[in-house]
């Protein structure tokens, strides 16, 4: 079979004020992007136990497909503590050595990546060693087998599980770069020991250029930046999107869901000025409702953008 998406590493339990949701970023990325209508799969490991056979029919409820999705029988599943600040941001603080720390390397999870359009992946899953070569077998299919497949890594840097080896060597295997405004001066603090140096830590055209110059195989990088929207940039091109007037309910799996919205626009061709749009569209909706997964009308979304036309 072959996929418009493969969301790899971890799927939890994010453990709210008022309940438990799903959550685990490339599980809010699948949703979002089976929502747009992409033939989107997630794989992942949950415990065999009582919160993973839960997580496993919240999956299913859902409507995503589970036959990618390993079951450990020693690791539990992972729960995740969110908390809220007033602003609706959120902290977490995750269970060690869970099940998703021992990402199991398969020939159904190689095949799916060989032939997936897209790929979408982050760090968090690759703090145990044995997951973050995994997830770099399933990388370096993917390029061997579908060099044009867009491979889009969300830093999605949570501390202390911040490993700057799998970060570069993630980046090696990257098409398509995803942080936020904080992460980006932490992403430069790691790279400055190379021999070009990264003196700026904005993120601007000059210090983007040195990434892409670094690692080859990377075509475009997008920057969250919360109220104030967000920039979107690929070897020679720029786009700024400012930021919406919504109400932030939460903003717990925004950012998941503007990886779906580039990614979505990314399958499409669109231009960049329309990606970024639609993108920064779709996070700001899933911050205005409760939890990382709310069920929303994105496929008409889809198209009502599909018509418009931007002007960069």
């Amino acid at each position: 079979m072959s996929y418009d998406l493969v969301g790899l590493g971890e799927l939890l339990w994010d453990c709210l004020p008022e309940g438990r949701v799903m959550g685990g970023a490339p599980g809010n990325v699948v949703f979002h992007a089976r929502q747009l209508g992409l033939n989107a799969a997630l794989a992942t490991r949950i415990g065999d136990d009582l919160p993973g056979r839960e997580l496993l029919q919240q999956v299913k409820s859902i409507g995503l497909p589970t036959h990618l999705i390993q079951v450990d029988a020693h690791r539990p599943t992972s729960l995740v503590t969110v908390e809220l600040d007033q602003t609706g941001s959120a902290k977490y603080v995750f269970t060690p050595d869970c099940a998703w720390d021992a990402l199991e390397q398969s020939p159904l999870w190689l095949e799916a990546c060989a032939s997936a359009r897209s790929i979408c992946f982050g760090s968090l899953a690759q703090r145990g060693k044995h997951s973050h070569q995994t997830i770099l077998s399933c990388l370096e299919v993917s390029r061997e087998r579908s060099p044009a497949a867009c491979r889009l890594f969300d830093i999605n840097l949570r501390t202390p599980h911040i490993d700057r080896e799998a970060i570069v060597a993630s980046l090696r295997l990257t098409s398509a770069l995803k942080l936020n405004e904080d992460e980006w001066p932490l992403l430069m603090g790691m790279l400055e020991s190379s021999p070009q140096g990264f003196p700026s830590t904005t993120f601007e055209k000059a210090s983007a250029e040195l990434v892409f110059e670094k690692f080859p195989d990377l075509q475009w990088i997008c920057m969250t930046q919360g109220k104030a929207g967000l920039s979107l940039c690929r070897r020679g091109e720029w786009v700024k999107v400012g930021g919406q007037s919504i109400q932030v309910v939460d903003t717990v799996g925004a950012g998941d869901a503007t990886s779906a919205g580039l990614i979505y626009g990314h399958l499409q061709q669109w231009p960049l000025e329309k990606t970024a749009r639609f993108a920064n569209t779709l996070g700001g909706l899933v911050a205005s409702h409760r939890g990382a997964t709310p069920r929303l009308p994105l496929q008409q979304l889809a198209a009502q953008f599909e018509v418009c036309q931007f002007e960069t």
